[in-house]
């Protein structure tokens, strides 16, 4: 969220902490339709009935081995931008830094798509 004045800029609110905010992720992610169709429409490609683990064992595996691989390349991307933003943060003006770079950033984007649409 958001805060702050005018004269000092906005200012960043510090969300939840790290557990409350993976037990949220958790739950988003396992409440997601979306979630639930992309294992049952790639998995299935690579489960072997004839093979001398059972159906539901392959599926338990290969969930657990997605789901690790996605959970590691998500630590990775979350200590590049921790790592980031105490770099910015650090620095005085790092939030004008970030919202005139975000800000720049979407105006660009926004000019391109209409400029697509043209």
């Amino acid at each position: 969220m958001l805060t702050g004045s005018a004269a000092h800029g906005p200012q960043i609110e510090a969300g939840p902490d790290g557990k409350a905010a993976f037990r949220e992720s958790v739950i988003v992610e396992m409440l997601n339709p979306k979630t639930a169709m992309f294992f049952v429409a790639f998995l299935p490609q690579f489960v072997d009935p004839a093979a001398a683990w059972p159906v539901g064992a392959q599926f338990l595996a290969l969930g657990m081995i997605v789901n690790l691989a996605l959970s590691l390349a998500d630590l990775g991307a979350v200590g590049l931008a921790a790592l980031a933003r105490g770099h910015l943060f650090a620095q005085t003006g790092g939030n004008r830094v970030l919202f005139t770079a975000s800000g720049s950033i979407l105006i660009g984007l926004g000019v391109l798509l209409a400029a697509q649409s043209l």
